[in-house]
């Protein structure tokens, strides 16, 4: 079940998802003891079981941010946990049930979920970017984007992707290579979806990549001309930088935090 407080955030109820709708709401309030005042929004068609030959409708419902801080479901034996996230931090998961995972990931579902989340980027009118986020030794690698290209704030290297680019991450190492002449040998641990552009329009996928020692001692940046400077950092200090680029902040924000700490991003 989605449920859309005035906030933008998403509950995820662990088993099959609920349906809101008459007899569905029956079955809901029969699952979580009841469900709080609702209006709906929206539908989406997903498809889960073996070879996605089941279909399976996700009711999109709106609940005032009173009703949500009111709310508290009472779980039958079917489910035993609940919570509260964020759309995009929902995104980030994989133990999704695979309704869910339809739901965030098919292009198709996009335009409908954006429509009532604005964190969702919408692939009919968003512009896609990518960069690595190089780390290692508890330091994170930064570079100072010059005046002209991006108001001397401290970034990734990356840039901007085709939306239907087969291989997104091999492009943003690439543009990263360009920027720096070379990159050290790395491991991608993982990554994080951002948004960046004066509308909050654009998308920007950070990809962790782990550094060896031996691979940071060895490897010398030769910076171009968009960039200025570049530092390795203690990750903590990083959060500090004043003018991080918009893109770093949000990676290093707190609903980022656990994911990076488990990949020994931060300590």
């Amino acid at each position: 079940m989605l449920i859309i407080p005035t906030g933008g955030g998403l509950a995820k109820k662990r088993g099959a998802g609920l349906l809101i709708c008459s007899g569905e709401q029956r079955e809901a309030t029969e699952e979580m003891g009841s469900v709080p005042p609702f209006k709906l929004k929206g539908e989406v068609l997903t498809k889960r079981g073996k070879g996605g030959k089941k279909h399976y409708t996700v009711f999109i419902v709106e609940v005032t941010p009173e009703d949500k801080a009111a709310y508290v479901p009472h779980l039958n034996e079917e489910h035993s946990a609940y919570q509260w996230m964020e759309v995009t931090a929902a995104m980030q998961r994989d133990d999704m049930h695979p309704v869910v995972t339809s739901l965030l990931h098919e292009q198709a579902h996009r335009p409908a979920l954006a429509a009532q989340f604005p964190s969702v980027p919408n692939p009919n009118s968003e512009q896609y970017g990518a960069g690595l986020l190089l780390y290692g030794d508890g330091q994170v690698f930064l570079v100072l984007r010059s005046s002209s290209r991006g108001n001397n704030t401290w970034a990734v290297p990356g840039g901007d992707v085709d939306k239907d680019d087969p291989d997104m991450q091999a492009t943003a190492s690439s543009l990263a290579s360009e920027e720096l002449g070379s990159l050290p040998a790395y491991e991608v641990k993982g990554q994080i979806l951002t948004r960046r552009g004066n509308h909050n329009n654009r998308l920007f996928t950070v990809y962790l990549c782990s550094v060896s020692s031996d691979a940071r001692q060895s490897w010398m940046p030769q910076l171009r001309p968009e960039h200025s400077a570049f530092q390795w950092v203690e990750f903590d200090t990083a959060t500090k930088i004043k003018n991080l680029h918009p893109v770093v902040n949000k990676a290093f924000s707190h609903e980022n935090r656990k994911q990076l700490k488990d990949l020994g991003v931060s300590p």
